[in-house]
């Protein structure tokens, strides 16, 4: 058996767990998925009361729609931030958490790969900004900025 401290500490970390979830993970009940995914084509019965009128207003706006299908999920519910800002924010809370957890993972896989027994330098700044930027290099320019060296 653990003593009575730990189990206290248990509960008081498990807890804490709880809320920490809690503020990572809102509400979810305000949209159903069906609604931020795909919100032209699914009923206005999937919308808590405080949202559905804007919501019909959403579904009725045909530059919304056209928007809808040529920009991809996340930029469509930002670009609706100021038409529609409850449904764009509750959206938006449902989206991010996935987000900033693939650009976390993202981050430390390329880490892991930068840090290997062969390769074991302190500084990876430099490296990891490298491996994480979706900038291509312009090979022309930085070939052409770099001076050749002489012989001797």
């Amino acid at each position: 058996m653990l003593p009575e401290v730990i189990k206290t500490e248990i509960v008081c970390h498990l807890d804490n767990l709880i809320t920490e979830f809690g503020n990572y993970f809102p509400d979810m009940n305000l949209l159903s998925s069906e609604v931020i995914i795909s919100p032209f084509s699914c009923d206005v019965k999937n919308v808590k009361e405080e949202a559905q009128e804007e919501f019909i207003e959403l579904k009725n706006d045909t530059t919304a729609k056209d928007h809808f299908k040529v920009t991809p999920l996340n930029n469509f519910w930002l670009k609706m931030r100021i038409s529609y800002p409850l449904c764009s924010s509750i959206a938006l809370k449902a989206l991010i958490p996935f987000s900033t957890s693939y650009l976390c993972e993202a981050g430390f896989s390329a880490m892991l790969s930068l840090k290997t027994k062969k390769r074991n330098r302190l500084d990876i700044d430099a490296d990891i900004r490298c491996a994480l930027s979706k900038t291509k290099p312009n090979f022309q320019i930085l070939i052409a900025s770099k001076q050749c060296q002489n012989s001797h």
